[in-house]
């Protein structure tokens, strides 16, 4: 159906300008039809084949045409148009002729193949009739279109049976269309009988009831089947030609709710058709592009929430439309030269000749060596494939193997039926995964493999009580976790065991002591530590800050906590160099949480930037609607809908940059020597920024607040005194202040520690940690309990919380002093805050926190104090502070 319609387009431009003329090459008669190549302009490539070739061929060296081609290119883009160089048609392009693409994936890729020729983005033509009516009946989820391994419906099935047990609405899930037994030739797979084992998963997956299989049935016949039915057309393909996707683009025609890949041509419908579709992403893996069982199934319950729509056919798919294109194209002129190829093309062609000299049918269409082949991935990047992922492993979930992960003797193999077999040792462990019909415990090293791999997926997570894995943090904690094990072997100690990997706690011989790590989780940790199944231990932290929260919280003995020195676990600082300040490029990496401070950190930025034009701010990471615990509960919106008004809502000269989380060994790239990294986080696990030791081992400056492991960042770092934090809310009245503190501090540097001897903590016996932890619970009551649960905000609404909270707090950020503080209400309005437009230098305080902490010790040392309050809470405060302080020192501009 699509060459017809390309050959109708065509057809359609026949005016007193342009005359068309059709040939089949199929019967070429030389005679006959070599007048026509004579007076021929352009010539249309609608699909290349060998006897295009034997025209192509006739028209150039017989006739010498010297007109402009326009080639076709269906699958050729990611092929790297391979036959073009085969055939030695190459020779015959030039500059000024044409390509023309399905979607503009290809169309990318087209042009570095090509650099000097144009390309251009047509979409084929439908010609099938739209329904005219939108449908109130319920329908089933529909895949139209080839059975094919490459159209991942495999997985599809896992992730349908998985959805069924959720779901309420059980809607079947309807097949039609014939086994093409194609396998995946670019890699020379072959098919291995795909609807067999599709049938065969069905079973294994109990789901009989619910699929059908309905082969081969004619397209209008199976619209008019449809046309009542509010069905939703489901395709997760990962085929390597997905260019366009005619059967998805009908049913999205027909107003039907659509679910696909974000893949080749499919990614292009979001912008025509963003209330009915939903796109899968595609991960990436250590053997090629996969879908997760996980992402299709929460794919099949987000598409059930989108809206089917009246048909419609958008204006850009009309033929109206492509006519514009290509009597633009015809204008227009292009250099006429030989055509320039790309190293790519080249470097796939000698990939194929090497294939056929290793024993490759000179039939064979294969030309990478499979899915893993470093140079497909190219061509997978360009179609959607996201970076390389770290399987992500819960420690408390159910795992369930896919029907083509079997256990084979001491292996456990997967036949996936499009990426191809693969063998992994079997390794007992602490996991379970059902396999073969049995749960079986194996390792989680096992378990991230088998996931990466496409042969475990989750079955369910089990809640706890306390700390659901993986943490937060986990991308950190995993590369802390290599550092610190090579510290100790470094050290000649014990390898250690990581409180916050407990479920992988090892039992050990009762006599020995035990190195315990504590990361970022250490409050909770010690809380939980009635669970250790060890005697004696010792306990490290990797930071100066958490040991003393610690001694302050837990009243542990200074000597009861060893410190892994910070510069011993990253230990390569390169030399930086402070950029000048008016041209810097900010650079934040981690999540985009409140508890790292974003929208402080963008206002602040919004101020630099109206001064200096220059400046520019990336932020790299995932968005997720944590909060600062100590600051109580609040409600709690969308972090990422808040920033993004937040930023939609200012003028800028150079608007942040948002980058989606890039891997750990990737983010670092992105720092130049006009960079300096920065972070205001005020997190209660700020025990050690790895982001920030990654940028300095990057050769970037720092600048950060003063809190947690931060305080023992040194070299080129520019510090931010706690206080310019606080109170958290008061960000406007706080990033004037960071931003004159930046200017005038820039280009500090800190002197780096002194190295010193290592020194082993003194042993903690388990009913030592048992009382420490018990007198700390009575202290705070039993609510303190509440902060293993998530409910750390609720705990710091109660008189104990706000105790706690508040030495929690002084512990991680030793706030400094100011010679002036500003009293005010949390609620204030913008005229009362006038006042401050000129002051400089100056803390803030709201009134509701005077009796906190040291609050009433700062002001009592101030040289001024100012009351931006009414008449009566002025009265009520002033009399209090000009007791303590002095008439001369306290001021109270809004009473009159």
């Amino acid at each position: 159906e699509i060459i017809p319609s390309i050959v109708h387009n065509w057809e359609c431009l026949n005016s007193k300008e342009h005359s068309v003329e059709v040939l089949n090459v199929d019967n070429l008669d030389i005679k006959k039809d070599s007048s026509k190549f004579l007076k021929a302009e352009v010539l249309v490539v609608t699909a290349f084949n060998l006897d295009v070739h034997k025209a192509l061929k006739f028209a150039n060296e017989v006739f010498h045409f010297e007109g402009r081609t326009y080639f076709y290119l269906h699958n050729f883009s990611t092929i790297a148009c391979w036959p073009l160089k085969k055939w030695d048609i190459l020779k015959y392009l030039k500059t000024s002729d044409i390509f023309v693409s399905s979607c503009s994936r290809d169309q990318k890729i087209c042009e570095n193949l090509f650099p000097e020729n144009t390309c251009l983005n047509i979409p084929f033509l439908l010609e099938q009739k739209i329904e005219e009516k939108k449908a109130e009946k319920d329908g089933p989820f529909v895949f139209i279109g080839r059975i094919s391994e490459q159209k991942n419906l495999h997985n599809l099935l896992v992730a349908y049976s998985k959805y069924l047990k959720k779901s309420d609405t059980k809607r079947k899930l309807v097949f039609f269309g014939k086994e093409d037994n194609l396998g995946s030739p670019n890699m020379g797979k072959k098919s291995g009988n795909y609807l067999e084992l599709l049938e065969n998963t069905v079973k294994d997956l109990g789901i009989e009831r619910l699929v059908e299989f309905r082969g081969f049935v004619e397209r209008t016949k199976i619209y008019s089947e449809l046309s009542d039915q509010d069905y939703i057309f489901v395709s997760p393909s990962i085929h390597s030609d997905e260019n366009f996707g005619m059967a998805a683009f009908k049913s999205l025609c027909d107003g039907r709710r659509t679910l696909l890949s974000n893949w080749g041509g499919h990614a292009e419908y979001l912008s025509f058709f963003e209330g009915q579709l939903v796109l899968l992403d595609v991960d990436s893996s250590s053997r090629g592009p996969v879908i997760t069982v996980e992402n299709i199934c929460e794919g099949l319950k987000q598409v059930e929430k989108q809206k089917s729509e009246l048909p419609l056919l958008p204006d850009y798919f009309k033929e109206k439309n492509i006519l514009k294109i290509l009597m633009k194209s015809l204008e227009s002129e292009n250099a006429s030269k030989p055509i320039v190829v790309s190293n790519l093309v080249q470097d796939v062609f000698k990939n194929r000749e090497s294939l056929l000299r290793e024993g490759e049918e000179n039939t064979s269409t294969k030309i990478f060596k499979s899915y893993k082949d470093p140079l497909c991935e190219v061509f997978f990047k360009a179609y959607g494939m996201k970076d390389f992922r770290e399987t992500t492993v819960y420690k408390k979930s159910h795992y369930r193997a896919n029907p083509w992960c079997k256990i084979e003797g001491s292996q456990i193999v997967i036949k996936d039926p499009h990426l191809g077999a693969s063998k992994h040792k079997l390794e007992a462990g602490p996991a379970v995964a059902r396999i073969d019909g049995e749960d079986r415990n194996i390792s989680y090293e096992l378990v991230k493999v088998l996931l990466e791999n496409n042969g475990l997926y989750m079955d369910g997570t089990t809640s706890l009580s306390g700390k659901l894995f993986p943490d937060k943090c986990q991308t950190s904690i995993d590369l802390l976790k290599v550092k610190v094990l090579d510290y100790f072997a470094r050290n000649n100690l014990s390898t250690p065991q990581f409180a916050d990997d407990f479920l992988n706690f090892k039992e050990e011989n009762s006599s020995e002591t035990v190195n315990i790590v504590l990361f970022g989780g250490y409050l909770n940790r010690i809380l939980e530590s009635g669970n250790w199944p060890f005697k004696k231990m010792n306990l490290w932290v990797i930071s100066e800050s958490v040991k003393n929260t610690l001694c302050e919280l837990f009243k542990f003995e200074p000597n009861q906590i060893g410190i892994i020195p910070r510069y011993e676990i990253f230990e390569n600082i390169s030399q930086s160099i402070w950029p000048k300040f008016k041209q810097t490029e900010f650079i934040y990496a981690g999540r985009l949480s409140r508890v790292k401070n974003i929208s402080l950190l963008i206002k602040t930025y919004h101020l630099l930037q109206n001064e200096f034009k220059e400046i520019s701010l990336k932020l790299i990471g995932d968005f997720d609607s944590e909060v600062h615990e100590y600051n109580g509960v609040f409600t709690i919106y969308d972090y990422k809908e808040e920033i993004l008004e937040l930023v939609n809502s200012l003028s800028w000269n150079s608007r942040p940059e948002f980058i989606e989380k890039l891997p750990h060994d990737e983010w670092p790239k992105k720092l130049t020597s006009k960079s300096a990294y920065i972070s205001f986080s005020t997190y209660l696990s700020e025990d050690y920024a790895v982001s920030i030791a990654q940028a300095q081992e990057a050769g970037s400056p720092i600048i950060c607040s003063n809190w947690g492991g931060h305080q023992e960042v040194c070299g080129k770092v520019l510090k931010i005194p706690s206080e310019l934090f606080f109170p958290t809310c008061e960000e406007d009245l706080l990033s004037k202040q960071i931003a004159e503190y930046l200017k005038d501090h820039w280009e500090e540097e800190l002197e780096g520690p002194k190295r010193e001897s290592l020194k082993l903590p003194t042993e903690v016996s388990i009913l030592a940690l048992d009382a420490v932890r018990r007198e700390f619970c009575q202290k705070y009551g039993s609510q303190v309990l509440g902060l293993t649960k998530g409910m750390g905000a609720h705990f710091a609404e109660s008189d104990e919380g706000k105790l706690l909270y508040n030495k929690w707090v002084k512990s991680l950020g030793k706030r400094g002093d100011f010679k002036t503080w500003v009293v005010l209400k949390k609620d204030s309005s913008s005229e009362d805050r006038e006042y401050l437009k000129g002051l400089k230098n100056y803390g803030l305080l709201h009134a509701t926190e005077l009796s906190y902490g040291d609050n009433l010790k700062r002001l009592y040392l101030a040289e001024k104090v100012i009351l931006l309050l009414d008449e009566k809470e002025s009265e009520k405060f002033g009399n209090l502070l000009r007791g303590m302080i002095g008439e001369e020192r306290v001021s109270t501009p809004l009473v009159k």
